[in-house]
């Protein structure tokens, strides 16, 4: 199993292998990807994959790295140098009158308009290759001319390149270079089956990235590659929703509740529920696990009372702390009439009071 760490223009790979060196050098390289969301989320799965026994939804991204490390050192997961992109390709364009030897080469639509040469017919060439030389395959020229017609379609010869004969000088023309290879892929849940609807990232080496969506039986396709172009896929948004309702203990929905969600890959969604106490979180993948934590109610219930002397007086200024049932600790003072207020509860929500001072 490979596990890719990707921020910016650096890349590391982790996969289950011999050990490694210093647990303090390795923390040290994986901070450089703390910054990096998608990043984490991937370390902390590939952590979450090799040690199940750790607890990784409880912990901060910063003892993920030192758990990750420790790892690394304990030779469960080893640092692999990433393989390096091809060499970028390079686009050439040619052309030009054969008896203007002294003229620098230059693309023909930026040659000058008002040249007197304009009796010569000339060919216009242009060709893609790497840096280095070899050719790049896998790559079609839209090539629009000076008559106005539509764009068509020309194929490379084996190496490359173009060739149109019979242009004047100045012709007018564009060319678009278009990729012909394509990526396909299909996404499975643990059972095997196909996730319909969800959006899956290609992100290649040269070009932009594309969103792609599954269909009905979990496959995606995307054109637009050269041959042995590289590319990274991440999914971005599954094709289920994680839906629930909040309850009180009475079994009645409670509405306008702010819920925090925690996600198995470490990501935090905030949701309200509904009037009817029903919440939806949508584009996540079959079978993904969460906790939920109640943040406040709104306009939701309150805890409400009065400190008064042995004599039944208001006391003014007191100041206790509330322990809430589901944790939450309240530090509250009286006002004029010795009375205070909590609000945000959830219905009957228990708390228990400690009188600090008057």
């Amino acid at each position: 199993m490979r596990w890719l760490l990707k921020a910016s223009a650096e890349g590391l790979s982790l996969e289950p292998a011999p050990s490694f060196g210093n647990a303090a050098d390795v923390e040290l390289l994986l901070r450089r990807f703390s910054t990096n969301r998608a990043a984490m989320q991937t370390l902390r799965e590939a952590v979450r994959t090799v040690d199940a026994a750790v607890q990784t939804l409880l912990l901060r991204d910063e003892e993920i790295i030192r758990v990750a490390a420790a790892l690394i050192v304990a030779g469960r997961l080893t640092l692999v140098p990433p393989q390096p992109a091809p060499l970028f390709p390079v686009f050439y364009y040619k052309g030009g009158a054969k008896e203007d030897e002294g003229e620098e080469s230059q693309p023909e639509s930026s040659k000058p308009a008002d040249s007197s040469n304009d009796t010569a017919k000339v060919p216009i060439e242009w060709e893609l290759v790497f840096s280095d030389g070899p050719a790049v395959k896998g790559f079609v020229s839209m090539f629009e001319g000076p008559d106005g017609k539509p764009k068509k379609e020309l194929k490379p010869d084996g190496n490359g390149h173009h060739k149109l004969d019979d242009f004047w000088r100045h012709d007018p023309y564009a060319v678009t270079l278009v990729g012909t290879v394509e990526v396909s892929g299909k996404l499975e849940d643990a059972d095997g089956k196909g996730i319909k609807d969800a959006k899956i990232t290609v992100e290649p080496v040269y070009g932009d990235a594309v969103i792609a969506t599954t269909d009905g039986g979990g496959t995606f396709k995307v054109k637009g590659f050269v041959e042995e172009e590289e590319f990274d896929v991440f999914i971005t948004a599954g094709g289920v929703a994680i839906e629930g309702k909040l309850q009180d203990e009475d079994g009645k929905a409670v509405a306008g509740a702010s819920l925090l969600l925690l996600l198995d890959g470490g990501s935090l969604v905030s949701v309200e529920t509904g009037t009817d106490g029903t919440f939806t979180v949508p584009g996540r993948l079959p079978g993904e696990g969460f906790s939920v934590e109640v943040v406040g109610v709104n306009p939701g219930f309150s805890a409400e009372g009065q400190f008064v002397d042995e004599e039944g007086k208001p006391i003014a200024g007191a100041s206790a702390r509330l322990l809430f049932d589901g944790g939450l600790t309240v530090t509250v003072a009286s006002d004029g009439d010795g009375k205070f207020k909590v609000p945000g509860l959830l219905p009957q929500e228990g708390y228990s009071l400690e009188f600090l001072s008057r």
